[in-house]
């Protein structure tokens, strides 16, 4: 029998099924370059769990930061919490709405 050494929230909870349809969403910025609002164009359908939500950037622009996580009720995605603006953002950042990554959660997995 194995030992699990890292608490499993440390690594996430592993989804139980993938989405049967994936969430999208759009940002939008204000004067200063942070975003302000996102609003999910499509929820999706069939999530287990929220998905991991992520943000472009232009690294030529120095624009970057933005953080936040969505929410879900009766698998879909219904909304996305700003926890963080970003900064100098010259126009809206992509929203990505991604699988939270699997990994092994054994001390010989390599990814730690």
């Amino acid at each position: 029998m194995h030992t699990t050494l890292f608490p499993t929230t440390a690594v996430g909870i592993l989804p139980t099924r993938q989405p049967t349809q994936i969430a999208t969403a759009t940002a939008t910025i204000n004067g200063q370059g942070s975003v302000v609002n996102v609003t999910v164009t499509n929820g999706g359908t069939g999530y287990a769990q929220a998905p991991l939500v992520t943000f472009g950037f232009d690294s030529l622009r120095g624009s970057f930061g933005a953080q936040g996580y969505a929410t879900i009720s009766n698998g879909a995605v219904t909304g996305i919490v700003i926890t963080n603006p970003g900064v100098n953002y010259q126009t809206a950042p992509t929203v990505n709405l991604n699988f939270a990554p699997v990994r092994n959660t054994w001390p010989e997995d390599s990814t730690y």
